[in-house]
Order: structure tokens, then sequence, then C-alpha cells
């Protein structure tokens, strides 16, 4: 008989499960902000939450290694406060900068949509949200530490798509406007980081308070900033190359613009699911076949997983072709028009999953240079494609841009993996391995359903 109990605190299916449910939440709360505001109002909400959760990520870009590494050395409740105190007011000031430098771009009318007091107001308190969610995720850093990946994944992500789910509910329910969910959000945010606190707190109940056998030294706020920043910098590089001309377009369009093509690009993530999982889930087996020099069996333990991406995407992709309109329509009529948008993006997503991992092999196999030319060489191309194509074709425009750039990234990367390591997932040889495998998998399903 199967234990569930045993099952559920499995790392391993913890870890898929909150990455499903954090996806469910996602989705659920993008269906939700559609169907109890107008185009128009989505469009600034949509918007604003990107930037928001831009932000965060700059904001805590780094911060996780110092919590992780600072952690293992002590184990007492007076470090574990002193860590969790120094590293969140670190990242509430960099918040608080990103946010100073965001209002001035405003006021100078970098953002076309941000030219009233109401879109202003919500962008402000969408600008506290990050203050509180940049917090939890330095609590959800403390959970990964600590292997708790429930509460990790909670603080990531998940309740805070649970609390914009609450707070859309509620909206539809009594029929209030985008500045009511904006605040009706925040209040939510802010229960959702009480739990975080209140976890936090619980767990370390069962900690030493002090720990007598080693003395404790204080960090060096100076030392953290220099540590992390560049790690903000590649963090921005990569948010301009995986949001690509979604975000780059608040530049340009209005608010309806806005909201199809956030719409859009939040539904093709889904042709990525599997592959970014993946990623995540070959990360340390590609660290240690580099480590062992068994540089094949990087390519030939990975194969499995690349050919059920490749089927997922490809497959996901067909269907959007004939039924993405249908999917869209879901959202609300004005959203089939972004029909082509979806399309694109989902394309982008196909492309990045056909090249293999070739992104997370560089970072994993000590070739961290080639990575950051190839990035900066990508979001470079992004952002002068996006200045030439969103003006003139807007969200279509925006959508081509994204498509340079990750046609870009894929390309440089396959490279250097092919160079540095003699690598490739999308030759004959390889595709043909892919195939045979996926042959064999549905071979054996029939045969035990016979």
């Amino acid at each position: 008989m199967i234990n569930i109990k045993s099952i559920y605190k499995n790392k391993s299916f913890a870890a898929i499960f909150s990455k499903v449910t954090s996806a469910f939440f996602t989705f659920l709360f993008l269906f939700f902000i559609t169907k109890s505001i107008s185009t128009h109002e989505a469009g600034v909400f949509l918007y604003s939450y990107s930037i928001m959760m831009v932000l965060v990520q700059l904001a805590r870009a780094g911060t996780d290694n110092v919590i992780i590494k600072q952690l293992t050395k002590y184990k007492c409740v007076f470090f574990y406060k002193y860590i969790m105190l120094k590293i969140s007011f670190i990242v509430i000031l960099i918040s608080l900068f990103l946010s100073f430098s965001l209002i001035v771009i405003i006021y100078f009318g970098g953002f076309p949509i941000y030219n009233n007091i109401s879109s202003i107001k919500i962008i402000l308190i969408f600008l506290v949200v990050s203050l509180l969610f940049s917090f939890m995720q330095v609590l959800a850093s403390y959970f990964q530490s600590q292997l708790l990946i429930y509460s990790q994944y909670w603080s990531l992500g998940i309740g805070v798509s649970f609390a914009g789910c609450i707070s859309c509910l509620i909206t539809y329910y009594y029929k209030l406007d985008v500045l009511k969910l904006s605040l009706i959000f925040l209040l939510m945010c802010s229960l959702v980081m009480l739990t975080s606190i209140v976890t936090f707190f619980k767990y370390i109940k069962s900690i030493p308070i002090y720990d007598k056998k080693h003395r404790i030294k204080k960090l060096d706020s100076i030392g953290i900033l220099k540590y992390t920043i560049p790690f903000s910098s590649i963090a921005l590089i990569m948010i301009i190359i995986q949001q690509g001309g979604a975000l780059l377009s608040g530049f340009w369009l209005n608010e309806e613009q806005l909201a199809l093509i956030s719409v859009a690009f939040r539904i093709s993530t889904l042709v990525g699911f599997l592959f970014v999982a993946f990623c995540a889930l070959l990360a340390p087996r590609i660290s240690s076949h580099f480590e062992d020099g068994n540089i094949s069996d990087i390519h030939d333990k990975s194969i499995k997983q690349v050919a059920i991406s490749n089927l997922f995407s490809i497959s996901l992709f067909i269907f959007f072709i004939f039924f993405g309109d249908l999917v869209l329509n879901l959202f609300g009529e004005r959203y089939v028009a972004s029909y082509p948008e979806l399309l694109i993006f989902s394309f982008c997503w196909v492309i990045r999953s056909y090249v293999g991992p070739v992104g997370t092999i560089l970072t994993m196999t000590n070739h961290l240079k080639e990575l950051r030319k190839n990035l900066y060489f990508s979001a470079l191309v992004i952002l002068i494609s996006s200045i030439i194509l969103i003006p003139k074709y807007g969200s279509l425009g925006a959508a081509i841009s994204s498509l340079v750039g990750s046609v870009t990234m894929c390309l440089a990367n396959s490279i250097s993996v092919k160079k540095e390591l003699n690598i490739s997932f999308y030759n004959f040889k390889s595709l043909k391995n892919q195939i045979y495998y996926l042959i064999k998998v549905f071979k054996l399903k029939i045969e035990d359903n016979l």
C-alpha cells in the first residue's frame, strides 16, 4: 500500500508538486484578472505586476547564495535571525532604490500608460507590494537552505498568486475597479507575508539559541552588495531575454495592447514548462558529469529529458496553432486578437527546447564567460529589434523581437557548447536517439496495456 505521507514528504515530489501548483495558480490568477476588470484596466494591472516581479528579481539576485552559504556555517537562532535581518535590510534598500529609479522614469514620461493619477496610484501600490515580496523572497531562501520545499514555493510565488486569485474574486463579486483590486491585492499579499514570517519562527524554535562552539562573524554589508550586484546585472539581462518584447513594449504600447500581449506571453510559457523544469533537474547532474570528466554523459544522460521536452513543446505548439484562438477566447473575446503573438512566443519556447539545455550546460561546466558574452549580445539584439519593430508594428513587433532574441541566444549558446564540449542535441544522431527513445517508451506503454 502506498504511504501518502511518505510521498508528500519526498523532496522530488514536493518540488514537482510545488512547480505544478505554482503554474496552476499563476494562470488561474491571469484568468480571474481578465474576468474581473476591463481589458484597458487589465493592461495597467498586468504590466504593473510584471514590473513588480522584475524589481523583486533584481533586488534579491544573489542573496539566496549568500543565505545558503552562511546558514551552513552555524546552527543557532541568533545567527539565523541576524542573517535574515541583514539580508532583508539590504534587499529592501535595493528595492527602494529601484523603485525610486522607476518613479523617475515614469515622471519623465518613460511609460505612456502611467499618464493619469489612477494608473500612477496603481504602480505605487505595486511598488509597496514589491517591498513585501522581496522580503518574502529572503524567507524563501531560508526555507530553501533547510529543504522546506512547500514553504519555499509558497514564499517564492504560490502565496502571491493565491492572494491575486482571492483579490480578483472579491473584485468580481463586488464589481470594483482596478485601483480597488490593487489595494485588495496589497492587503492579501501582506497576509501571505505574515504566514511566511510565522512559518519561519515556527521552524527556528527547535534550533539552539546560541552556537557556543563557534564565534559568529558579522557580515559586511558593502561586501554583500559587491557580491550580489553582478548577479543583479545578469538577472536583468536574463529578464530582457526571457520576457523580451513583452516587457519592453511598455515604452510604446497602450493599455489594451499591453493586456493582449501580457496574456499571450503568459499562456505561451506553458510550452516551455517541461523544458524549464528539466533544466533545473539536469543542472546538478551535468555538474557531476563534468567534474568526473564524463563529458559524453552530459549529452547521453540528458537525451531522455530533451526528447520528452521536445515532444511536449512541439505538441502544445501544434495545439495552439489549431486551437490557440479558442484558448484565448476563454480569457475574453478581445484577447483572440493576440493569436499571432501567442504563436510567436510559443515558437520561441520550441526553439529553446529543440537546442536543449545549452545555457544550463555552460553554467554547470565553468563556461560562464562564454555564457555572459552570449547573453549580453542576445539582450542587445532584443533591445535594438524592439526599438525598430515595436513602434512600427506594435505588439506583433514585440513578439518578433522576442523571437529574434531567442534565436540569437540559442544559436550563440549552441555554438559555444559545440565548440567547448562537442555536444549537440540537434544533429542527426541526437535527433535519431530522441525519436528512438520516444518510440521505445510508447511501445512499452502499449505492451503493458495489452
